[in-house]
């Protein structure tokens, strides 16, 4: 037998959620991380922007900020973005398997 508002059982539900995501952020050993990526052959940089994979583990593990060489000498080859406003890109990986998919 329950005793008591579902109402306020749902609403301690969802304060102690809030609780935790508090608490996860304040706890945080990568709150204050930055990530570095770089792509290097021959000498030579190339676009290193983090996959979709990557961009949701940096998200998830709440690191600040990504710089990653973006291949363009001309604009300094390094881009920085907070981590939370950067849009993954396509890597070349993905891209081959997805245009083999569509050869089938």
């Amino acid at each position: 037998m329950k005793y008591g508002n579902d109402d306020n059982d749902t609403s301690n539900k969802n304060k102690n959620k809030n609780q935790t995501k508090n608490n996860n952020k304040k706890n945080n050993p990568f709150k204050n991380v930055d990530v570095y990526v770089v792509r290097v052959k021959n000498g030579t940089t190339y676009m290193s922007k983090p996959c979709t994979h990557c961009v949701n583990s940096i998200k998830i593990a709440g690191i600040r900020r990504v710089y990653y060489s973006t291949g363009d000498y001309l604009s300094g080859e390094w881009k920085c973005e907070n981590a939370s406003d950067i849009v993954a890109s396509l890597s070349s990986g993905n891209r081959n398997r997805n245009r083999n998919k569509n050869k089938k």
